[in-house]
């Protein structure tokens, strides 16, 4: 029968039959067992048939039982003739014994006389049972070191998170409240309360996670220790904090902060650049941008910027992008360092109102490690000029002469 995983047959010439399950167990497959009883006489004739729908399965029974070979439901079936048919089970429901008429004048009705109620999983209810089903996980926190924080699965699913030091938890998902206390060593930074708790880079802890009941008869503190290494830290590249943006025509400085925030040193071998500038004039000299040695200025690299392409979209625009310097520079660990830049020859073209301006990206750069992280972002950094539409005035007092962003002054 369509939606039955298996039907049991009782035939008796002349006789009243009946069935109750005295007893039903699981086996291994999803397979449901019977062991019947008679129950008194009743008005079930021989025309009648009992079912066992929805097989008793294990909860989260991933596959339903197949056709038992030989095993039929022809006229000849007797009490003990089981078919266990294809069709899908749904885990965790048990069966339910029905009773279908089969006389010929009626439709096929059905009488339940068996429907235990579902079973569920068992609740999460103990600090014992939620200790065992607590792991830890390490998310980049601010500065580079790890925030630590706690989830509750079963199953697969998430049931709960806190972060480390939440003095509670609980109180959702069928999970009781309950007081948590935290300890580590070594502890982490900010421990004390005045703020967030960080873990350092590279370090071992062992964390101690201890849970109190806060209702039930049973109070008692279960403790359950995790050790962890955290993992190493960042490296990032920015524009320096106190850069002069204004466009001279004599020298202009500028350049990138490699941060270091690992144990280790780290030496960054070849940078590359998108190079753009608008408005500027390169028939008077020369156009350059010198890459130089942090740790020694005489060391420097020329790269000549007057002859790079005319951009197609903007007028007085020129741009090259991916320009490559294997230009090695260390930065040691837990440090900084500027990567120094300087312009020269900037000379803007007089066209009343526009920007001259010249800007440069660090698209991308290569290291000698590779078990850093590299925080994602693309610096830039800009130097520019307003070409004033009146006359200079020393005692403007708004517009380029006020703000000291005119060109030439």
């Amino acid at each position: 029968m369509a939606g039955s995983l298996m039907g049991l047959f009782y035939q008796g010439a002349g006789a009243f039959i009946g069935l109750i399950a005295a007893g039903i167990s699981v086996l291994g497959g999803g397979r449901a067992a019977l062991v019947p009883t008679f129950p008194p006489p009743g008005p079930f004739g021989a025309s009648q048939t009992a079912l066992i729908e929805n097989s008793a399965a294990p909860l989260h029974a991933a596959a339903a039982p197949t056709k038992e070979a030989g095993a039929g439901l022809g006229a000849g079936a007797t009490g003990t003739d089981i078919a266990f048919w294809n069709s899908p089970v749904t885990p965790g429901v048990l069966p339910r014994i029905v009773f279908i008429d089969r006389s010929s004048a009626a439709p096929q009705a059905r009488r339940e006389v068996f429907s235990p109620a579902p079973v569920s999983a068992p609740a999460l209810t103990t600090a014992s049972a939620v200790l065992a089903h607590t792991a830890i996980s390490l998310s980049r926190s601010t500065g580079g070191a790890f925030a630590l924080s706690f989830t509750i699965t079963e199953n697969g699913a998430t049931l709960l998170q806190w972060p480390y030091g939440a003095a509670e938890i609980g109180g959702t998902a069928g999970i009781p409240q309950f007081a948590a206390a935290y300890s580590c060593n070594p502890p982490p930074d900010g421990a004390s309360g005045q703020s967030a708790p960080v873990f350092g880079v590279r370090t071992n802890y062992d964390c101690t996670l201890s849970l109190t009941p806060l209702s039930g008869s049973d109070r008692r503190t279960v403790s359950q220790d995790f050790p962890f290494l955290t993992g190493p830290g960042e490296f990032e590249a920015t524009p320096p904090a106190n850069m002069d943006t204004y466009l001279s025509s004599g020298m202009n400085e500028g350049g990138f902060v490699f941060v270091n925030g690992d144990t280790k040193p780290i030496s960054v071998l070849s940078e590359t650049f998108n190079i753009s500038y608008s408005y500027l004039a390169t028939a008077y000299g020369p156009l350059i941008l010198r890459l130089k040695d942090p740790a020694d200025s005489s060391h420097y690299l020329d790269y000549h910027l007057e002859n790079i392409p005319a951009a197609s979209s903007s007028p007085y625009t020129h741009l090259q992008t991916g320009v490559t310097f294997s230009w090695p520079i260390t930065i040691p660990a837990n440090g900084a360092k500027l990567f120094p830049l300087e312009l020269f020859g900037a000379h803007p073209l007089s066209i009343n109102g526009t920007e001259p301006s010249l800007s440069v990206t660090l698209s991308g750069f290569t290291t000698d490690r590779t078990d850093i992280d590299i925080t994602p972002g693309i610096p830039s950094i800009s130097w520019y000029c307003v070409v004033a539409t009146s006359y200079y005035n020393p005692n403007a007092t708004s517009g380029p002469y006020a703000a000291g962003d005119a060109c030439g002054g």
